[in-house]
């Protein structure tokens, strides 16, 4: 075999495996529309991008079901809401394997 395609099968072998997704219904029990639901993994990392996207909030009193990014065989992740006024709020240690919804209340 040549070198190039040894080196090239082996790339694809070990890559790692896509990020999957799981749907969490986020729910508004506060004062203020949220304007941004990020989440990272509760080791911690980086937070992701915004999972509402752009010009979508989350009004009081209301919930939006996210498809949220995964890694296989990773379950505890922590899930920040971003109100209006900018203040955060974290729901930390989630278990979104088995938790399919997050209230974020005051």
């Amino acid at each position: 075999m040549k070198p190039a395609l040894a080196l090239a099968l082996v790339l694809a072998t070990t890559a790692g495996a896509p990020a999957a997704t799981t749907r969490v219904l986020v729910l508004d029990a506060g004062d203020q529309a949220i304007l941004a639901v990020h989440v990272r993994p509760a080791a911690g990392g980086p937070w992701s991008a915004d999972l509402l996207g752009f010009a979508r909030v989350i009004d009081v009193g209301q919930g939006r079901t996210l498809a949220i990014p995964v890694q296989p065989h990773a379950c505890f992740y922590d899930v920040r809401a971003t109100y209006q006024d900018g203040a955060k709020q974290t729901r930390k240690n989630l278990d979104l394997c088995r938790v399919h919804h997050v209230t974020f209340e005051p």
